[in-house]
């Protein structure tokens, strides 16, 4: 699922205008008969939302046990989301752990800013929405107790989506149009089956590896894609995944499209989206509150060595270093991260060695604004938008929280998420809202001067943003960290299919202990 309503909708027009090139059906007949089905069943989930919100699939329990198999010590190298999930559930199976943080605070890249914009407003400088399929996430919020609020079908999310050429237009027919050749292209390309997609670090076809070894700037180079269409591509994709286009695998495009659903999941499926009230940090918050373990914050590893039985991890608190020994290690610290610390005395297969060296990384960042007024909402627009101006792309994190003032995010990736990172706040924050007045008039003068932006290719505990597959390195490492090393176990975001979600970090959590409960030969139950 996409990171952002951006991307999903990009991703939907490109389905449709497969499905419709498939069946011969002209995109103005296609977008007429949507449009007669909208109301019907925007009604419905209006009026089951309230319902849809608490019905979550039954969550994967870890029972609580009197008396466990002795573990050893369990330790786990970051308190953010999986971190924190993986001590949760094995303490619900009698399985203590004691978790290490270099940060000063929980939450690693779930991290909510409270306290600073007008209304109790929180923005999220982090992770954000929550998409209805990313079960492991919602399953979790609903077992602690957080309430995660319903945005789908608030005011203005239909109507304008992108900016380009100078002008504010609407996405599904030009979309669904310009991208029907392509979409034949894209499915000759990965194969009705999508087998082509099957690249990982031991397996894949010889066309898949082909693929995955050209970059998506040398895909729409060679099938002539240029142009409005050309632009759309790079403004969702760099946003999307956080690298240039000529630094992602064109399996990031090619198999983002996919196999097309069917019609009425084409014109809306998947825009339903979730966020935690309170803020997303109270996930992880909670989490730490639940556990019996220490969290040791601001604590950072320096090294980790393999050593009989177990593993040393020499760590240093403010001037004092340290070794703290492990029986069982989990390690959750980013890649970018990892890639500093002596690493030499570890057992790693060459492979794993490999990929926590060179793994992309996207560099996306965000910087947000105060409006005293939301603009775009008397445009009847959702403020949901990319565009060939230099901010890429922007939305509102203020929609669903109360009060009149706004927050306006600007999400960027690849280069220019390092340029909202230079110079002054108020430099750039005053460039994003003098461009973004353009898209909707009125922010500039309603720019409070509250300003707010992380950088996360320059925080010094991920130094980047999430995962991003560069050219040929699917069939170099995609998989291959999912895969504990002995009683080393790896988890994080970086480390499941679905990377680069808060949901990714939570399923890759609740995988970490229920290995380490194979190793203990204990077990876990799905509830009824």
């Amino acid at each position: 699922m996409p990171k952002s309503e951006l991307f999903s909708r990009l991703r939907v027009a490109m389905r449709a205008a497969d499905a419709l090139e498939r069946s011969g059906t002209p995109t103005d007949v296609a977008i007429e008969r949507a449009a007669e089905a909208a109301w019907s069943r925007r009604k419905f989930l209006r009026a089951s939302a309230s319902a849809a919100a608490g019905a979550a699939v039954a969550p994967l329990l870890f029972p609580r046990v009197a008396r466990a198999q002795d573990a050893g010590r369990v330790v786990i190298l970051g308190a953010g989301a999986a971190g924190l999930t993986c001590a949760y559930r094995l303490q619900q199976s009698g399985v203590a752990s004691f978790i290490v943080e270099a940060a000063p605070r929980v939450g690693g890249r779930m991290y909510s800013l409270a306290n600073y914009f007008p209304d109790d407003q929180i923005a999220e400088l982090g992770g954000e929405l929550i998409d209805t399929e990313h079960h492991a996430i919602r399953n979790l919020a609903k077992e602690l107790g957080i309430e995660l609020l319903d945005l789908a079908y608030l005011d203005g999310s239909a109507g304008h989506d992108y900016y380009f050429d100078g002008k504010l237009s609407k996405v599904d027919a030009d979309w669904i149009e310009a991208f029907r050749p392509i979409a034949a292209l894209v499915r000759r390309e990965i194969g009705d089956d999508g087998a082509n997609c099957d690249v990982t670090w031991n397996s894949g076809t010889e066309r898949g590896k082909e693929l995955d070894a050209m970059s998506i700037a040398q895909w729409l180079d060679k099938n002539g894609v240029t142009g409005t269409i050309r632009n759309l591509i790079n403004a969702a994709y760099v946003g999307e995944f956080g690298l240039e286009l000529d630094r992602q695998s064109a399996l990031n495009f090619l198999c983002s499209v996919g196999t097309a659903p069917g019609m009425f999941e084409l014109f809306g499926g998947s825009s339903e989206r979730y966020r935690t009230r309170g803020g997303n940090a109270t996930i992880p918050i909670r989490l730490a509150q639940e556990l019996d373990a220490s969290v040791q914050l601001g604590t950072a590893v320096e090294a980790i060595r393999s050593r009989d039985g177990g593993f040393d991890v020499a760590v240093r608190r403010g001037s004092a270093p340290a070794t703290i020994k492990a029986d069982i290690l989990v390690t959750t610290i980013p890649l970018p991260v990892m890639r500093k610390l002596d690493l030499t005395r570890l057992d790693l297969t060459p492979i794993q060695r490999e990929a926590i060296q060179k793994q992309g990384y996207g560099t996306n960042s965000k910087l947000m604004i105060g409006t005293n007024a939301r603009p775009w909402v008397q445009m009847n627009v959702s403020a949901y938008t990319f565009t060939d101006l230099a901010f890429q792309a922007c939305w509102e994190t203020s929609r669903g929280q109360a009060g009149t003032h706004g927050i306006l995010t600007n999400f960027t990736g690849g280069r220019q998420g390092f340029v909202v990172g230079e110079g002054a706040l108020q430099d750039r924050a005053r460039d994003f809202a003098g461009m973004a007045d353009k898209v909707f008039p009125g922010v500039a003068s309603a720019y409070t001067g509250q300003a707010v932006r992380q950088i996360w290719p320059k925080y010094e505990w991920s130094l980047g943003s999430y995962t991003c597959y560069e050219p040929g390195q699917y069939q170099r490492y995609y998989g291959a960290l999912a895969r504990p090393q002995g009683r080393l176990v790896f988890a994080g975001e970086h480390t499941v299919d679905e990377s680069g979600f808060m949901n990714s970090a939570v399923e890759s959590g609740e995988r970490a202990a229920a290995v380490i409960l194979g190793m203990l030969g204990l077990s876990r139950v799905r509830a009824a």
